[in-house]
């Protein structure tokens, strides 16, 4: 029975993991848009750089709005990762609280020992 509850925990624990690495990368932090290519100021005439300048300006006005959204995807990516990750502690606690109790109520129970002695975490 106490390898049964432990191989359940185990199971439990390595399940949890896959949701949080199924993350995939949103729209606002991929596929931007390239870089302008500028003019030679060396050789460039004045139409060429005030183009120019216009497409730069163009550029870098979208880049930075695509950024401050990935920004945001990012930080609510991070938000929900810290909400999962102190879930897992909180039950990972939960659980050697429980098995501690567990194995305590055992060893001063009948003093007979099921094969493979006391019940441990997973992670250790």
């Amino acid at each position: 029975m106490k390898v049964l509850i432990g191989a359940a925990a185990a199971a439990f624990m390595l399940m949890a993991s896959p949701a949080l690495a199924q993350a995939t990368m949103t729209a606002n932090c991929s596929g931007f848009d390239a870089a302008p290519t500028l003019p030679d100021g060396a050789t460039a005439s004045r139409a060429e750089i005030e183009a120019a300048n216009t497409r730069v300006q163009a550029w870098n006005e979208a880049r930075r709005a695509k950024l401050v959204t990935c920004q945001a995807d990012i930080n609510a990516m991070s938000q929900a990762f810290n909400a999962a990750e102190q879930e897992r502690r909180t039950l990972a606690t939960t659980w050697d609280a429980e098995v501690t109790e567990f194995n305590a109520r055992e060893s001063s129970g009948s003093g007979r020992r099921e094969r493979g002695g006391v019940v441990t975490r997973p992670d250790r």
